[in-house]
């Protein structure tokens, strides 16, 4: 064999390994917080009686890193905003928003008391108004973890109304988008991260 053919086939087999070494050693996504992006799952969007009752939750937010956050002591917040949006009046016209709710949940853990002190604020927006009615507020108080985390991600019953005339229409949708935290660009500018979904409602 030529000495350039035995320099080629060990350059090949030097560039090989390493990468049968790092597949070998590669974690396993499924194991891996950093690998799993969060998503919501609209479990429910009915219309009944003129409004729409939605049921919610978002996966894959509360990872390690951020339940470790909690356990600290600093409060967190995740901000929910819930849309109907209209039927198309043409093609390619956009879909009007017929009515808005914002579900703000926050979570504080006390390390003297071993809980979580728990908020949520319901907030109807009108849209193209500038004043709705008062926010609803809720608050508890629980040492169950698990029960922290339904409280943080999951909306249960959440009505959407315009308070002037019934929801109405054989295409309407339901929009959620999740503000779960930050990023940052460059890791110096930060930014929003969100998630959002749109979903069918149904009858």
């Amino acid at each position: 064999m030529r000495p350039s053919r035995i320099f080629c086939t060990l350059c090949l087999c030097a560039l090989t390994v390493p990468w049968l070494v790092l597949g070998n050693e590669a974690p396993d996504n499924k194991n891996d917080d950093r690998a799993k992006e969060p998503w919501i799952e609209v479990q429910r969007a009915a219309l009944e009686d003129g409004r729409i009752s939605v049921d919610f939750s978002v996966e894959g937010v509360l990872n390690q890193e951020t339940l470790e956050v909690i356990q600290s002591g600093i409060p967190v917040k995740f901000r929910h905003r819930i849309e109907v949006l209209g039927p198309r009046k043409y093609w390619i016209s956009r879909r009007n928003v017929l009515a808005r709710s914002v579900v703000e949940t926050r979570v504080v853990y006390d390390a003297l008391t071993a809980r979580y002190e728990l908020t949520r604020v319901t907030t109807l927006k009108k849209p193209q108004r500038k004043k709705g009615p008062p926010p609803y507020e809720e608050a508890t108080v629980t040492d169950n973890a698990k029960e922290m985390e339904r409280w943080m991600v999951r909306g249960q019953h959440v009505v959407l109304y315009d308070p002037k005339q019934e929801l109405n229409g054989d295409d309407l949708r339901v929009v959620i988008e999740s503000s779960i935290g930050r990023d940052y660009v460059l890791w110096i500018f930060p930014k929003r991260r969100t998630v959002h979904i749109m979903a069918q409602v149904t009858r």
